[in-house]
């Protein structure tokens, strides 16, 4: 059924309840509005759009209409400590949330909360954005890490480990479930940890591209204590959740010893011309003296 909004509100109220639709039905998120008992008194026509429902269809319904099936026993919990210390929350504070589309699919979705008090009860306005195609972005992003051919880590601005790659894995010869959620230290060589965080600091204070060769060749340590020189690349990406920086590793083992090969064989080389040059001259002068 309907709920009159007017019987909610006294006469003094009602312009202001006028005014408070027109808002929530141009914004451009869906807005739903609960009372207490988590009833829907109120939707705007985004609602309608992102659900699939018409509004006649959720106005005085419960808002578990619109929670997936396998969240709804935990809602009316949520919803009670939520109203015993009632306080705007913005979007993006709070885990991930799924709403309930009318043909039965779920929707990724962020929610912001408003308390809204008025002489004869106390309300909840929800806004609600979807964020699908923020989500599909974040996946695509995902895949495109884990496919790389280098190590990929990215650290959140705590130094934090938040996301790791197979290759990554493979380096460092941990588990990603060992790896996320750690200090980015735990991938240095001990010699150099106290001095790392300091490192790390300076850069997110100015945070900016730096490609792989930019600085001096690096060294990690794998789980079983060894080390190995790598290269790195440093990209910092901001996002509505805070600051990151994704790392891109590449071990130039390999490459040193070839370096090392080449120089030493260099070595030779001029060892080599320099015995001949000796034997040249020496040569040189007996004939001279010849």
């Amino acid at each position: 059924m309907t709920m009159d909004m007017t019987t909610k509100y006294s006469k003094q109220d009602f312009s202001s309840e006028e005014m408070m639709r027109l808002a929530i039905e141009a914004s451009p998120n869906g807005m739903v509005l609960t009372d207490r008992d988590g009833n829907i008194v109120l939707v705007n026509s985004a609602t309608e759009k992102l659900f699939g429902y018409q509004r006649q269809e959720l106005i005085g319904q419960s808002l578990n209409v619109l929670i997936p099936e396998r969240f709804r026993n935990h809602h009316p919990r949520l919803s009670q400590d939520y109203y015993r210390n009632p306080s705007p929350r913005a979007m993006g504070q709070g885990r991930n949330l799924y709403g309930l589309h009318k043909d039965g699919s779920e929707v990724p979705i962020e929610i912001g909360l408003n308390p809204i008090k008025t002489h004869n009860s106390q309300y909840v306005l929800a806004a609600i954005v979807d964020i699908s195609d923020r989500r599909h972005a974040e996946e695509m992003m995902t895949l495109a890490v884990e496919a790389s051919p280098n190590g990929m880590v990215m650290i959140d601005a705590q130094g934090k480990i938040v996301l790791v790659n197979s290759m990554t894995e493979t380096l460092f010869a941990y588990s990603r479930e060992e790896l996320i959620g750690q200090s980015i230290e735990i991938l240095v060589p001990e010699r150099f940890r106290s001095a790392h965080p300091h490192l790390r600091e300076d850069y997110l204070k100015m945070p900016k591209t730096r490609a792989m060769g930019q600085g001096r060749d690096l060294n990690g340590q794998r789980k079983d204590g060894t080390e190995f020189s790598f290269e790195i690349g440093l990209n910092p990406i901001a996002t509505h959740n805070g600051s990151f920086v994704l790392a891109s590793i590449v071990d130039i083992t390999e490459r040193k010893r070839q370096e090392e090969r080449l120089r030493d064989a260099l070595k030779e080389k001029v060892l080599l011309l320099a015995e001949i040059h000796h034997r040249v001259k020496n040569t040189l002068q007996i004939i001279d003296s010849l």
